[in-house]
């Protein structure tokens, strides 16, 4: 696994550092598309779309590479070992795991213990386990995710940074909390 993520971070240090590989890649998004085609990173491209259009919000969602980044980004948190004691996959409606929040995009395709993460309407959250990711701010190469799993009363923050075009956990804590959902 982790040479195929070697593999996967050295095509793209190759494909971003060759200027027509860059310019031939197609972008999903024409206003990421003006801002490349000067700049001839898309990173710089989503810094200036960001800047633009209100920061982590543009990069959260427009385009596919925000949605990308969300999807990393979540894929990390729920994986994370500080969060799996509470999480009980093996009693009964707890498995596959169900997420929702604001900020989470329709079409993520996340797994959790081999199944798909199920995102259901924030709704459901009262009556059924789901981890409800309540803020997913996206600044540059940095990220913050908080959510609250009200089945077992803990909420975590849990920080993100970018390194080499990978996202890291680099710390989350989870507290006890008592939010009784309505």
């Amino acid at each position: 696994m982790n040479r195929f993520r070697l593999l996967v971070v050295l095509l793209f240090v190759g494909c971003a550092g060759n200027p027509k590989t860059a310019a031939e890649a197609p972008e999903p998004d024409s206003a990421e598309n003006e801002t490349a085609a000067g700049s001839g990173s898309k990173e710089r491209a989503e810094s200036t779309s960001k800047s633009e259009t209100g920061g982590a919000a543009a990069e959260e969602h427009h385009g596919t590479s925000g949605q990308s980044d969300v999807q990393s980004i979540l894929q990390l948190v729920i994986d994370d070992e500080a969060l799996d004691p509470y999480l009980h996959l093996g009693q009964p409606g707890r498995f596959p795991l169900a997420i929702a929040g604001p900020d989470v995009p329709q079409g993520l395709e996340l797994l959790k213990a081999t199944k798909p993460v199920d995102i259901v309407n924030q709704s459901e959250s009262g009556k059924r386990a789901v981890l409800v990711f309540t803020k997913v701010s996206v600044t540059g190469n940095r990220a913050v995710v908080t959510y609250r799993y009200d089945v077992e009363k803990i909420k975590g923050t849990c920080n993100l940074t970018k390194n080499e075009g990978r996202w890291e956990l680099t710390n989350s804590r989870i507290t006890a909390h008592n939010y009784t959902p309505p």
